[in-house]
C-alpha cells in the first residue's frame, strides 16, 4: 500500500479523459468518438412517491464529470431515494435522468451498472465469511464455466487490488479486514470489475476512525483525478470542506440550493438544511450545582489489556464526556460499567454504594442504562413494533402473570412518544420504519422508562442528521436538568465541547486527562488522545 494511503495510478484511465463519453457509449453514432459532455449526471424534475408520501418532488441535480459532489440533508430529505433511483433500485415516477448526456430510465440495478454507476452503501454488502476474491466475483465465480478455477480467481482479484496499490491478499477472509479495507474491496470491485464511471458513496466515513478517513479521502481524490465522478453523501459537514468540489442541499424531498465549499461555511449548510443557524446547535449547558451528589464512581477499573486503572466520577445533573480515538477503551469501559464484560479489579459505586455488576440485569437494577453505539444491532430490535421497543426495559409495568397488557403498553409508549417528540406513523409500526434520529429517540426513551439515574450514551448521534442532532442534544440537556448523570462517549470533538461540563480523555485503555471549562478544546483533546510511545 502506498505510504500516503492514496490509490496508485489507474491504468488506461488518464486524468485528461475526464468529462468525455467513452468511444463506444452504446448510442447511435457513438463509435470511435470522444465527445465532451457538460454533466456526468443531470437530474431534471424527478419525482417519486410511496403511497401518500412524496419522497422526491421535482428534484434537480447536476454533477460535473470528474468531481466529488457532496449531497447533504436531514434524514428523510430524499438523498438516498434519489441515489436508489440512479442505482436502478427504485424507478422514478416522472422527470428525466441523463448519464453523460444520454437519457436513461433504469428498471433494475444491472441496467445502472451497465451504464457505469456503482453505489456503496453505509452498511457494506460483503459476505464476512468469504474471501476477498470470492466477494469480488460473487456473481460470477465460475467465470462462465461449470467449475471454479480458484487460482485464476485469486490471480484476477490480486491484479485488481494491486492496480490500485493495495497489498491485500485475495484469499484473506473479509471479516478479518478493518472496515476501511472492506470499503477498498467494494470500491475496487466496482471500479475494476464493473467499469464504474460514477461512484455513489452513502455515509462512507460513519464507521471509520480518523486515520482511516484520511486514507479514504486520499483514495477518493485520486479516483477523481483519474476521471471517476463521485457523489458523496455525508452528515459530517466538516469533512465536506476537505473532500467536496460542490455541495447540493436537499430538504423535504426537494433541492434547496447548490453551494461552493470554497466560499460557504458550515453555518450556511445548516441554515439551508434545517432553517436554523449553527449557533442554535447546542443548548445551554444545565447547571448541575456546585455540591451535586456523585451518582457514579469508577475506581481503578482494570480489564485485561483493554483497561488499565481507570477512575472517574459522574455527578447528578452533569453531562460528562469521554473522548479518545477508536480503540482507546471508551466503549470497553461502558461495557464493563454496564456488566457486559467482567472486570479483573476495581470498584463501581452507584449513589455512594459499591455494587458488583456481573451482568446487564445487575446494572439495570442499580439504575444504569446504556445506549450502545450500534443502535440497529444492539440498541433496538428493528422488526419489533415501536411500542414493544419502548417498553422492553419495564415489562413488569406493562404485563401481568407473564402476559403483556396491550393497554398498559400503549399508555407507556404514548407517554414516551410525547415526551421525546418521536415522529412516527403508528406505534404498531416496526422500529425499522423510523428515521435514524427517531430510532435513537426510541432507544433513549426505552431507558428512561426503566427509571434509572445513570445514562451512558455511546456515539449518540452517529448516522444522524443535523436537525435530529439538535433535538437529541436538547433531550440530553433536559435529562441532566431532571437529575440524570449522563456519560457521553463521542468521536466528534465539537459534540463533547458543546455539550459536556467535563471531559475525560482516554488513550490505550488509560485516562490521560480530565478537562473542564475553557480547557475543553480540540487541540487539548487530540493531544491527550494520541498514544504515547511506551518504554520497554
Amino acid at each position: 500500500m502506498p505510504a500516503d494511503g492514496a490509490l496508485a495510478p489507474r491504468d488506461g484511465r488518464p486524468a485528461e479523459s475526464r468529462g468525455q463519453r467513452p468511444p463506444d457509449s452504446g448510442t447511435e453514432g457513438g463509435a470511435g468518438r470522444a465527445e465532451t459532455v457538460e454533466y456526468a449526471v443531470d437530474v431534471a424534475r424527478v419525482s417519486k412517491a410511496f403511497g401518500g408520501v412524496q419522497a422526491l418532488k421535482d428534484v434537480t441535480l447536476r454533477v460535473a464529470p470528474g468531481t466529488i459532489h457532496a449531497l447533504v440533508g436531514e434524514n428523510g430529505a430524499g438523498k438516498s431515494t434519489l441515489m436508489n433511483v440512479l442505482a436502478g433500485i427504485l424507478r422514478k415516477d416522472s422527470g428525466s435522468v441523463r448519464i453523460f448526456g444520454d437519457e436513461v430510465t433504469f428498471g433494475k440495478p444491472q441496467e445502472s451498472q451497465r451504464a457505469g454507476i456503482a453505489i456503496i452503501h453505509q452498511e457494506l454488502a460483503l459476505a464476512q465469511d468469504l474471501s476477498v476474491a470470492e466477494n469480488m466475483f460473487l456473481g460470477n465465480l465460475g467465470q462462465g464455466g461449470l467449475f471454479v478455477n480458484w487460482r485464476a480467481l485469486n490471480r484476477r482479484a490480486g491484479e485488481a487490488l494491486r492496480q490500485f496499490g493495495f497489498d491485500i491478499a485475495p484469499t484473506t477472509r473479509v471479516g478479518d479486514l478493518s472496515v476501511a479495507y472492506q470499503q477498498i474491496v467494494e470500491i475496487t470491485t466496482a471500479l475494476v470489475l464493473h467499469d464504474c464511471r460514477i461512484l455513489i458513496m452513502d455515509e462512507p466515513s460513519a464507521v471509520l476512525a480518523d486515520p482511516e478517513i484520511d486514507v479514504l479521502f486520499a483514495n477518493l481524490k485520486q479516483l477523481r483525478d483519474q476521471g471517476v465522478t463521485i457523489i458523496y453523501i455525508s452528515h459530517r459537514l466538516e469533512e465536506l470542506f476537505r473532500i467536496a468540489d460542490a455541495i447540493t442541499v436537499f430538504k423535504d424531498g426537494q433541492t434547496v440550493t447548490d453551494l461552493d465549499p470554497k466560499t460557504c461555511t458550515e453555518d450556511d449548510i445548516i441554515a439551508n438544511m434545517v432553517g436554523r443557524r449553527m449557533g442554535a446547535l447546542f443548548p445551554p449547558k444545565p447547571d448541575p450545582g456546585a455540591t451535586s451528589d456523585v451518582v457514579l464512581r469508577v475506581d481503578h477499573l482494570t480489564r485485561g489489556r483493554v483497561l488499565h486503572d481507570v477512575s472517574l466520577t459522574l455527578h447528578r445533573g452533569e453531562i460528562l464526556g469521554l473522548a479518545g480515538l477508536v480503540g482507546s477503551g471508551r466503549s470497553e469501559l461502558a461495557r464493563c460499567i454496564f456488566g457486559i464484560d467482567r472486570v479483573d479489579s476495581g470498584t463501581i459505586e452507584i449513589d455512594g454504594v459499591a455494587r458488583r455488576i456481573g451482568r446487564p440485569a445487575h446494572a439495570m437494577r442499580f439504575g444504569i442504562g446504556l445506549v450502545p453505539e450500534d443502535r440497529k444491532r444492539q440498541g433496538g430490535i428493528l422488526p419489533m413494533t415501536i411500542s414493544e421497543n419502548l417498553t422492553l426495559t419495564n415489562l413488569r409495568e406493562v404485563s401481568r402473570f407473564g402476559l403483556c397488557n396491550a393497554a398498559a403498553e400503549r399508555r407507556v409508549a404514548e407517554r414516551s412518544k410525547d415526551s421525546l417528540r418521536i415522529r412516527l406513523g403508528a406505534l404498531c409500526d416496526p422500529l425499522s420504519s423510523l428515521s435514524g434520529g427517531n430510532q435513537q429517540k426510541v432507544v433513549v426513551a426505552k431507558w428512561l422508562n426503566a427509571a434509572g439515574t445513570v445514562l451512558i450514551l455511546d456515539e449518540p448521534t452517529r448516522g444522524v442528521d443535523v436537525g435530529a442532532k439538535m433535538e437529541l442534544y436538547a433531550i440530553v440537556a433536559d435529562l441532566a436538568r431532571q437529575g440524570y448523570g449522563i456519560l457521553v462517549i463521542s468521536s466528534e470533538m465539537m459534540e463533547l465541547i458543546g455539550l459536556c461540563h467535563r471531559v475525560y480523555v482516554m488513550s490505550e485503555g488509560e485516562i490521560t486527562g480530565e478537562l473542564s471549562g475553557g480547557d475543553i478544546c480540540e487541540e487539548t483533546i487530540m493531544r491527550l488522545s494520541i498514544p504515547k510511545r511506551r518504554k520497554h
